[in-house]
């Protein structure tokens, strides 16, 4: 049986355009990584590497997605459409600060 790719739609929030933005500025390595998250975001939501998990953040119940070892985007997702509501690059996992709050 042949598999159909589905590709969903992505929202991306004002506050993660902002962010977005001012992380890759000076790092071309880290807006190339973003654009790949992006783009496998856009097939398949729970891709391993994208290592998805649901958190509680501020904005409730969420889906979490690693972008690098420090860098998440914080997601909702709503039948076809999933909405980009942050990218969360201070503290990390790497730090002992809590990361979604």
């Amino acid at each position: 049986m042949k598999r159909i790719k589905r590709e969903f739609s992505l929202n991306f929030s004002g506050p993660f355009l902002k962010k977005a933005k001012k992380l890759t500025r000076k790092n071309p390595d880290l807006k190339r990584e973003l654009n790949k998250v992006v783009s496998i975001l856009k097939v398949n939501l729970f891709f391993p590497s994208l290592r998805t998990h649901k958190v509680e953040s501020k904005f409730g119940p969420v889906r979490s997605s690693r972008v690098t070892k420090d860098i998440r985007i914080i997601w909702n997702f709503n039948g076809e459409i999933a909405t980009v509501l942050d990218i969360l690059g201070s503290g990390g996992h790497s730090v002992s600060k809590k990361v979604y709050k």
